[in-house]
């Protein structure tokens, strides 16, 4: 999977939790953080 698959497959996951716009980028930043982090 490549990283623009993986970013539409959080931002759908996150859709599909019924984040809002902001919280979809809360929830991607804290997602990218815990990426740099393994």
């Amino acid at each position: 999977m490549n990283l623009d698959e993986e970013w539409i497959a959080l931002i759908i996951k996150a859709k599909k939790l019924g984040l809002e716009v902001e919280e979809v980028r809360e929830f991607i930043k804290s997602h990218l953080e815990f990426a740099k982090d393994k």
